[in-house]
């Protein structure tokens, strides 16, 4: 804990199995992020790469960043839990090269302060794909 409490953490790194209308795939995210656990209010920046695993769009990535705002913090002894609201744009590589994704997302967070660092996330996120039209 900083002085002023203050919460930071940095080069903090999460990883999941997701499943979405575009099929199954393996999500991983690097996030900073700093609560003012007086105020109970902060905010988490993020970049984010999401490979996909089934056909059609097996190999195919989602690449992004998203800003969010961070409310309803609690802190009780080492475990820190808060939700998220937040925007997201990205761009795809393979079958979704040229897309572009925009949306919004927001979920809550736990996450165990110890020896090693745990946690555990759930997010929803919606939005659009602008996609380039054919040559």
């Amino acid at each position: 804990m900083d002085a002023g409490d203050i919460f930071h953490m940095t080069g903090s790194y999460w990883e999941a199995d997701v499943e979405g209308d575009l099929g199954d795939g393996f999500y991983q995210q690097w996030s900073h992020l700093s609560i003012n656990l007086k105020t109970g209010k902060g905010t988490i920046q993020a970049s984010s790469l999401t490979t996909f695993l089934d056909f059609p769009f097996a190999g195919s990535t989602l690449e992004g960043s998203s800003s969010s705002k961070i409310t309803d913090v609690t802190f009780d002894g080492l475990i820190l839990r808060y939700t998220t609201t937040g925007k997201f744009v990205g761009h795809g590589s393979g079958v979704f090269e040229g897309w572009v994704q925009k949306g919004t997302s927001e979920g809550t967070a736990e996450i165990i302060l110890g020896e090693t660092v745990t946690g555990s996330a759930e997010w929803t996120a919606s939005g659009i794909f602008l996609i380039p039209p054919p040559f």
